[in-house]
């Protein structure tokens, strides 16, 4: 439409100089139209929204199978997503992605209004809790958490969020000593070092008892409250019922909106 409009503003000028005025005014303005509300979907989701997560048009294909495809995705501040779909839906690839973990084949993501591949500025305002057990099995605990502070330029997680996740006392044990939930609760803690605005958590109630994914989801209202973001994968019915936020299914490689509980 606007090469259109712009085409014919030229053509006129031999014939209808006012006409040719008013179609160059024309495209101007739709240039201007069109860069604004391209700026205005990157810096915003809703009106006075701040996006902190943006995923555009993401693919990815992992061997014959496309897992994703052309998915779109914002997380707003003050927002929390809830991701659910059946085991090898794709849940974790996505995660990846807005990690940086993984790259799309096709797609972008935007981390605070970064790119996520054009360096260290979007992942620093991002933390990612994995589900698994298997990463850095001979550190402790300590040794995990002031190596990703170092990373991050950033203090050590708070001893009160510590004894939350009740991590005070594990504090000094190797990783693969500890029990699954322990392991969350680590992640858990690292995530969060750097305050980061986007928490990234993948199944944060698998392994904890009760309490444990209660507590989570207390943390998931906080962080939402004090203007951070969340994506979170679960497939956690009693978790999805206690944690804010708006809930999306990844089915056959495509994001569907569902009712959630909100706020």
């Amino acid at each position: 439409m606007l090469l259109l409009t712009a085409t014919l503003a030229v053509a006129s000028l031999a014939w209808w100089p006012t006409t040719a005025v008013l179609g160059w005014a024309l495209a101007t303005f739709m240039i201007w139209l069109i860069g604004h509300v391209r700026s205005s979907s990157t810096a915003t989701a809703k009106a006075g929204e701040t996006v902190v997560l943006e995923m555009l048009g993401v693919r990815k294909r992992l061997g014959t199978r496309i897992v994703l495809e052309k998915v779109d995705l914002r997380c707003a501040a003050g927002e929390v997503r809830l991701l659910l779909g059946e085991n090898g839906a794709g849940k974790s690839t996505l995660l990846r992605i807005a990690a940086g973990l993984v790259e799309p084949d096709r797609g972008s993501v935007t981390v605070a209004g970064a790119a996520l591949s054009d360096g260290t500025a979007a992942r620093r305002a991002l933390g990612y809790a994995p589900d698994t057990a298997d990463a850095f099995p001979d550190l402790g605990v300590r040794e995990l958490l002031a190596l990703v502070a170092a990373i991050k330029r950033a203090p050590l997680p708070s001893p009160q969020l510590c004894e939350r996740l009740g991590l005070t006392r594990v504090m000094d044990q190797r990783m693969r000593t500890l029990s699954f939930g322990q392991v969350k609760r680590t992640y858990l803690a690292a995530a969060t070092i750097g305050a980061p605005p986007l928490w990234i958590l993948d199944e944060p109630s698998n392994g904890l008892d009760p309490e444990g994914g209660a507590l989570v989801a207390t943390l998931l209202h906080e962080h939402a409250a004090a203007g951070g973001a969340a994506l979170v994968a679960t497939n956690d019915a009693r978790f999805v019922s206690l944690c804010p936020g708006r809930v999306v299914r990844l089915i056959d490689g495509t994001l569907r909106e569902e009712p959630g509980a909100e706020g």
